[in-house]
């Protein structure tokens, strides 16, 4: 009962939207190319929910996201198997909901698609150059964003229902259609406070709703993709809305980079609310005109928040609180084994017990993400890393040859600036042409910048041609680099 109001609802205000007049001029029907899941096959990609369930959903998918695309746009259905991507120059946008054939032919079990991507991993599903205006949905970004060198990476398929951190100010809330967002008061997933950023949030804050309830306790709609956070850390992409995840309160649910958009919640037009539905029309509207859109920032490394993660998981108040938290899931364990042994436990939970488990407690563990320079000095100290890193959060730098191991620089700290302040490549630049430190220059030069210039003059007439056109990007390495936008 609840999908046939969802589908009349979908026809209703498609009926009352369509046609809308934007200054003056009817909106233009832009041609839209679904890639979808076939039906008939089974899928690229499941990640989380129940695979029996998954199995109902995907025989529905392509058909609700089409009966929905037809009402808005000229949408034309191609199966991901079958999806070339050349076919994407005959449209002004891709959305791609499925995982498109592997280019070099490897053999997919005659042509059929795997359960699970996880095998699929170092595959290339897109050409390097394919640039056409594309929103990938839910989970199908996360083996295809290395193919065209995306910053949008996966943090976790572990987006629930909900956004948070709602850009509301921009174009995919406003235009075409202006979304009246409701939001509700909703308490915060637990795993949002083992984050640092996590640390002074309240227990309650208001959430947008993008996903109507579930369709039925027991079998709850599978979770969608959350990315990592900093994506917006260069001009060439933007962060448009956080979700509700296990993840930090910073984790990405929707945004963009060059001609490329993730929409990461999972549920087709017949589960989301008339409001989400309203925003998803707006992505499509709002990413056309971006083909060939310039992206020029690769991901190299993790954000300086996460730098914090690690000290702040190590501090005295969140150990209680870790300790705690493992207790409970040895708790939990303990029930679904004996559900097991009695032969009540459900297929999942089997699962869990034959390839889970948990050992003992370690404080220690989230001491993986400092560098060994920094454990030597504070030891086993555990409540002394979180001071240590406040202390010194503005020379938070990823150690040398690690992406996630965190350790201070010595050389910005010498300096007293920050290492994302434009101003420690002035003061190193200083240093070369007054023949003092001419080392200390040269490394701070050379390690945040992609720059190798011979002579502090060359410095000195990049640096002030440039000024006011730099950017510091933690992301692609923590550089600072020129907008050439």
């Amino acid at each position: 009962m609840k999908k046939e109001l969802a589908l009349f609802l979908v026809s209703l205000i498609s009926a009352l939207t369509a046609g809308v007049a934007v200054a003056g001029e009817t909106t233009p029907k832009l041609r839209v190319l679904y890639v979808g899941q076939n039906p008939d096959t089974v899928e690229g990609y499941t990640y989380g929910g129940k695979p029996e369930y998954i199995g109902e959903l995907k025989k529905t998918r392509s058909a609700d996201y089409m009966a929905f695309l037809d009402q808005h746009f000229d949408a034309t259905l191609v199966y991901g198997e079958d999806f070339k991507p050349e076919m994407s120059d005959d449209f002004d946008v891709t959305l791609i909901d499925a995982l498109p054939m592997e280019l070099d032919g490897q053999d997919m079990a005659e042509g059929t698609r795997f359960e699970y991507a996880g095998p699929f991993m170092g595959w290339n599903w897109l050409p390097e150059d394919f640039d056409a205006p594309t929103i990938f949905i839910a989970g199908t970004i996360s083996n295809i964003a290395d193919d065209v060198s995306l910053k949008i990476t996966t943090l976790c398929h572990c987006l629930d229902k909900h956004a948070f951190n709602v850009d509301t100010e921009h174009a995919i809330f406003n235009t075409p259609y202006k979304v009246q967002l409701t939001y509700e008061d909703r308490e915060h997933a637990p795993g949002v406070f083992n984050y640092y950023s996590g640390r002074n949030l309240p227990e309650v804050a208001p959430m947008w709703r993008v996903g109507i309830e579930d369709i039925n306790e027991d079998s709850p709609y599978p979770p969608g993709h959350v990315s990592n956070p900093g994506i917006h850390d260069s001009p060439d992409a933007e962060v448009i809305s956080g979700g509700v995840s296990i993840k930090s309160q910073h984790a990405v649910a929707i945004a963009r980079q060059g001609s490329f958009l993730t929409w990461g919640f999972r549920q087709s037009p017949s589960f989301m609310t008339e409001e989400a539905k309203l925003a998803f029309i707006n992505s499509i509207y709002y990413i056309a005109p971006f083909k060939g859109a310039a992206k020029f920032v690769e991901p190299l490394s993790a954000h300086r928040l996460a730098g914090m993660d690690g000290p702040y998981l190590l501090s005295d108040e969140t150990t209680a609180r870790r300790k705690a938290s493992h207790e409970r899931r040895v708790a939990n364990f303990e029930e679904m084994r004996a559900k097991v042994e009695d032969g009540t436990a459900t297929e999942s939970e089997r699962y869990y017990v034959e390839f889970g488990g948990l050992g003992e407690f370690d404080r220690s563990q989230p001491a993986f993400s400092i560098s060994g320079s920094v454990r030597n000095d504070l030891g086993d100290n555990w409540g002394a890393y979180l001071p240590y890193f406040e202390e010194n959060r503005g020379y938070i730098i990823p150690e040398s040859g690690s992406t996630y191991a965190f350790t201070i620089d010595a050389d910005a700290q010498s300096l007293g600036i920050a290492n994302d302040d434009p101003e420690i490549l002035n003061k190193a630049i200083g240093l070369l042409e007054d023949g003092e430190q001419i080392d200390l220059g040269e490394r701070l030069l050379h390690r945040y910048t992609n720059e190798s210039f011979a002579t502090a003059d060359e410095w000195r007439q990049w640096y002030d041609s440039n000024r006011n056109k730099l950017f510091f990007t933690e992301i692609g390495g923590y550089k600072f680099m020129v907008n050439v936008l």
